[in-house]
């Protein structure tokens, strides 16, 4: 049984549950194989709808809790839902084998990226922008994750443009990340090396 934290549950990592619901139909993921905790304290805002896994109706709930229903449905079982990403979080104790950043800040980034090299836990960050999406996974050392990472970017920013937003045109590139992240995980509960991976794509 391997255990992921899945950080962050709106316009990356919502899609990234949608998309392993679908590997466990298509049986490239079994359910005894795998528990996901998803971490996120952020409600779900009507205009958010149009490019996360969510519906109107699911306006005002948490995020998080949505995600562990539908993951439900999906014959996964979503364990420990939490609302916020402690810093005292003792990962090896909580049983994480892999940590999934869908998150929407650098700050968070950081913590986690040094949380995961200082108790020796792989991760896969996942981003998008647009059309521009990006991911890296655990690399040489932690030197070369954090040059990844702006410092001056301290905002929460959007998988989607704000000029793209308020004329309707919404990007795909959230979804195109979440795949390729649901890929880095079937690779990693197939045994296979997924660190040192980090690749940007404009599409």
């Amino acid at each position: 049984m391997k255990h992921i934290l899945i950080v962050g549950a709106g316009g990356i990592g919502s899609h990234l549950c949608r998309e392993l619901i679908f590997d466990v139909e298509q049986k490239m993921i079994s359910p005894k194989e795998l528990a996901i905790t998803i971490q996120d304290f952020d409600t779900i805002s009507p205009e958010q709808t149009m490019y996360q896994w969510f519906d109107i109706k699911d306006s005002g709930e948490t995020k998080a809790e949505m995600l562990s229903l539908k993951l439900r449905m999906g014959n996964i079982e979503a364990n420990d839902i939490t609302r916020v990403f402690e810093k005292s979080t003792k990962l090896r104790d909580k049983g994480y084998d892999l940590v999934v950043m869908c998150v929407d800040n650098h700050p968070v980034r950081e913590i986690i990226i040094r949380k995961c090299w200082a108790q020796d836990v792989p991760f896969i960050d996942l981003r998008c922008e647009g059309r521009k999406v990006f991911y890296c996974t655990k690399g040489r050392n932690l030197i070369e994750n954090l040059a990844y990472l702006n410092p001056n970017d301290r905002e929460h920013g959007s998988c989607q443009l704000e000029e793209d937003k308020r004329s309707g045109r919404i990007q795909k590139g959230n979804r195109l990340i979440a795949l390729i992240g649901s890929q880095l995980i079937v690779d990693f509960l197939r045994g296979e090396k997924i660190d040192g991976k980090i690749q940007s794509i404009t599409i």
